[in-house]
């Protein structure tokens, strides 16, 4: 392809600076661009990763369904914004959460999808980790053996565990 044109070239510049992945792909979904931030997240130097399938950043099974959902688009041929989480897999294996928000752009070389890859394994995590905790808390809440209640800010009762409810008498 060549040296990309000076404003081009400051644009990547620029790109590259970005903690997310920011890529582009042909209507192939093969990509034509990622920027630094995407090379290092997924491990791939530009030279492996440029070319490839988008869904090379996708667990095996994930791929055909990546690819089924490019051509349904296609065919559909629906301008398209979407921003979707599925997992994804690093060069060596290594499984990651992503969520990545993408559209088409038509620009004088044509159609192409441009987007932005995020990793929110530490989100998804924290995610899990409250949703334990909130289930623990509520069994807790529900299942002490002493009268437990939640009151708001207003006096009206949020809660009221099943010990405090026999101790009021409405078992």
């Amino acid at each position: 392809r060549g040296s990309p044109p000076a404003g081009e070239q400051r644009l990547r510049d620029l790109l590259d600076r970005l903690p997310e992945t920011i890529f582009e792909a042909d209507l192939g979904g093969r990509l034509t661009y990622a920027n630094k931030s995407g090379l290092e997240t997924f491990g791939y130097s530009p030279e492996e990763l440029v070319g490839q399938q988008l869904a090379v950043v996708m667990p095996e099974d994930l791929r055909a369904r990546h690819l089924d959902g490019l051509r349904q688009h296609l065919e559909e041929g629906a301008h398209i914004r979407r921003t979707v989480r599925f997992p994804g897999q690093k060069k060596d294996g290594t499984l990651i959460q992503l969520e990545i928000s993408y559209g088409e752009y038509v620009g004088e070389a044509g159609s192409e999808f441009i987007g932005v890859i995020r990793d929110i394994s530490a989100v998804v995590e924290a995610d899990r980790r409250l949703a334990e905790n909130e289930a623990r808390f509520r069994d807790f809440f529900e299942n002490a053996p002493i009268g437990f209640h939640r009151l708001g800010g207003d006096g009206v009762y949020l809660g009221i565990n099943n010990a405090e409810l026999a101790m009021l008498g409405y078992e």
